[in-house]
Formats: structure tokens, sequence, C-alpha cells
């Protein structure tokens, strides 16, 4: 796997770890800290996508203004629709051990 795969996982592992954390202790510290790990996943997601796959800024601009909008969101949706699922499963991993160790 090259520098760029490790780039891509690494945010993953991350959110997966910290979602071990909170299934494993509840707290809203650990709540908290998942939710803004995966916030800062997709933003790096994002940031790859923009800059080195689609190639807006580093690479030929072929596109810009909305055009590259539309370009960067058709290739950028099925990250967001994963953190959206991530969040709402946070969301009931940290409801479920609020209310089993209540």
């Amino acid at each position: 796997m090259d520098l760029f795969g490790w780039l891509m996982m690494m945010p993953i592992a991350a959110s997966l770890g910290s979602l071990c954390w909170l299934a494993a202790s509840g707290s809203r510290r650990a709540f908290m800290v998942t939710l803004l790990v995966s916030l800062a996943g997709l933003l790096i997601f994002g940031f790859f996508a923009w800059e080195f796959r689609d190639g807006i800024l580093f690479g030929p601009r072929t596109s810009d203004g909305l055009t590259a909008l539309q370009r960067f969101w058709s290739r950028f949706w099925l990250p967001f629709a994963c953190w959206a699922g991530f969040v709402l499963v946070a969301c009931g991993v940290f409801r479920v051990r609020r209310r089993t160790s209540a």
C-alpha cells in the first residue's frame, strides 16, 4: 500500500478506535471525541479528494466554480454518506451505553 492509501486509512482507524472507546466507556467525553475524530477524518478525506484525487489545485485546471464543486460532490458523496452512518451508529452506541449504565 502506498502513502496515499495509508493516509486514507488512518482516519478510519482513528474513528473506529474512538468508537471502541465509546462502546467500552459510554462517557460523554468519548462521545464528543468520537464525533470530532470522525469529522476530522471526513475533512481529511475531503481535502485529499479535492486536492490530490481530482487535481483541482495541483493538477491541470479543468474546471472551476460550480462545475468544480459538482465534480467534487459527484465523487465525494459516498464518504459523506459513510460519515453520516458512522455518526448515527455512534449516537446509537452512546444512547445504549448510557441507558444500560444508568
